[in-house]
C-alpha cells in the first residue's frame, strides 16, 4: 500500500507506515509511532506540545497523504488518543 500510494502520488514521502513497537516498525520498513509523532513516553501526561515539536512534527508530515498502521492490536487507547491529537 505505501509503494503504491507514493507510486501514484510520486512524492516519497506520501506514505508513512508505523507500529508500536520496535520490532513491528523494522519489520513493516515503517517506525514507531513515538518516533513519528514525536511523542516522549515521559511526556504522555501532559497535553499537547511542547515548544516547537508541533512545527517540526507537521513539518516532517507535512506531504503525508496515507498512514499505513501495522500491529494496531497493540496499541493501547492512551497510545492512539495522543496519535489522534498529532
Amino acid at each position: 500500500m505505501a509503494t503504491l500510494t507514493r507510486l501514484v502520488t510520486g512524492q516519497q514521502d506520501a506514505a508513512r507506515v508505523a507500529a508500536p513497537t520496535g520490532v513491528a516498525a523494522f519489520i513493516s520498513g515503517g517506525l514507531t509511532w513515538h518516533s513519528l509523532l514525536g511523542i516522549n513516553p515521559a511526556d504522555m501526561r501532559k497535553k499537547g506540545f511542547v515548544g516547537g515539536a508541533l512545527a517540526t512534527v507537521q513539518d516532517r508530515l507535512k506531504c503525508m497523504k496515507a498512514l499505513l498502521g501495522d500491529e494496531v492490536s497493540l496499541t493501547g487507547r492512551t497510545l492512539l488518543g495522543w496519535i489522534g491529537h498529532r
